[in-house]
Protein backbone atom coordinates (compact mmCIF):
# COMPACT_ATOMS: atom_id res chain seq x y z
CA UNK A 1 0.00 0.00 0.00
CA UNK A 2 1.59 3.28 -1.01
CA UNK A 3 1.65 6.33 1.45
CA UNK A 4 -1.58 8.63 1.00
CA UNK A 5 -1.71 10.29 4.34
CA UNK A 6 -0.58 14.06 3.61
CA UNK A 7 -1.53 13.89 -0.34
CA UNK A 8 -5.21 15.54 -1.32
CA UNK A 9 -7.55 13.13 -2.23
CA UNK A 10 -7.64 13.20 -5.69
CA UNK A 11 -4.00 12.90 -5.30
CA UNK A 12 -4.22 9.98 -3.25
CA UNK A 13 -6.62 8.25 -5.82
CA UNK A 14 -4.27 8.96 -8.87
CA UNK A 15 -1.76 6.96 -6.74
CA UNK A 16 -4.12 4.20 -5.82
CA UNK A 17 -4.77 4.20 -9.38
CA UNK A 18 -1.49 3.98 -10.77
CA UNK A 19 -0.51 1.01 -8.40
CA UNK A 20 -3.32 -0.84 -10.00
CA UNK A 21 -5.26 -1.36 -6.33
CA UNK A 22 -8.08 1.34 -6.86
CA UNK A 23 -10.32 0.28 -10.46
CA UNK A 24 -12.71 3.49 -11.31
CA UNK A 25 -15.85 2.31 -12.24
CA UNK A 26 -17.98 3.46 -14.79
CA UNK A 27 -20.82 5.39 -13.57
CA UNK A 28 -23.72 2.82 -15.15
CA UNK A 29 -22.05 0.64 -13.11
CA UNK A 30 -24.37 1.43 -9.49
CA UNK A 31 -22.02 -0.72 -7.80
CA UNK A 32 -20.38 0.66 -4.83
CA UNK A 33 -16.56 2.07 -4.86
CA UNK A 34 -13.91 0.22 -2.86
CA UNK A 35 -13.17 3.38 -1.75
CA UNK A 36 -15.03 4.97 1.02
CA UNK A 37 -14.58 8.53 2.61
CA UNK A 38 -14.47 9.31 6.54
CA UNK A 39 -14.40 12.74 7.49
CA UNK A 40 -12.47 14.35 10.42
CA UNK A 41 -11.73 17.89 11.86
CA UNK A 42 -7.88 18.03 11.97
CA UNK A 43 -4.86 20.13 11.40
CA UNK A 44 -4.38 19.68 8.32
CA UNK A 45 -5.66 21.37 5.00
CA UNK A 46 -9.32 21.13 3.76
CA UNK A 47 -9.37 17.84 1.45
CA UNK A 48 -6.33 15.84 2.46
CA UNK A 49 -5.71 12.25 3.40
CA UNK A 50 -5.30 12.70 7.49
CA UNK A 51 -5.06 8.55 7.73
CA UNK A 52 -5.54 5.40 5.33
CA UNK A 53 -6.89 1.63 5.92
CA UNK A 54 -4.38 0.24 5.23
CA UNK A 55 -1.31 1.00 6.84
CA UNK A 56 1.89 2.15 4.41
CA UNK A 57 3.95 -0.93 3.02
CA UNK A 58 1.00 -3.27 3.66
CA UNK A 59 0.20 -5.47 0.62
CA UNK A 60 -3.35 -4.32 -0.98
CA UNK A 61 -5.01 -5.93 -4.24
CA UNK A 62 -7.16 -4.30 -6.73
CA UNK A 63 -10.63 -3.33 -5.59
CA UNK A 64 -10.01 -4.04 -2.28
CA UNK A 65 -12.07 -2.15 0.36
CA UNK A 66 -10.29 1.18 1.71
CA UNK A 67 -11.40 3.93 4.10
CA UNK A 68 -9.80 7.03 3.71
CA UNK A 69 -9.96 9.85 6.15
CA UNK A 70 -10.00 13.01 5.25
CA UNK A 71 -9.64 16.29 6.62
CA UNK A 72 -13.06 18.75 6.58
CA UNK A 73 -13.74 21.80 4.00
CA UNK A 74 -14.77 24.56 6.38
CA UNK A 75 -18.63 24.98 6.28
CA UNK A 76 -20.18 25.90 3.29
CA UNK A 77 -17.63 25.16 0.73
CA UNK A 78 -18.46 22.57 -2.28
CA UNK A 79 -16.05 20.02 -3.82
CA UNK A 80 -16.65 18.61 -7.17
CA UNK A 81 -16.74 14.79 -6.65
CA UNK A 82 -15.99 11.75 -9.13
CA UNK A 83 -19.72 9.59 -9.57
CA UNK A 84 -18.62 6.27 -7.80
CA UNK A 85 -17.12 8.34 -4.89
CA UNK A 86 -19.37 7.03 -1.62
CA UNK A 87 -19.03 8.80 1.85
CA UNK A 88 -19.95 6.46 4.53
CA UNK A 89 -20.34 8.08 8.30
Amino acid sequence: MPQLVGLNFYEAIQVLQAAGIYIPLPVYAFTPSSISVQWVKSTYAPGTVVAQSIPYGDPATAGEDITLTVSLFPFGSTIDMPPDWRQRV
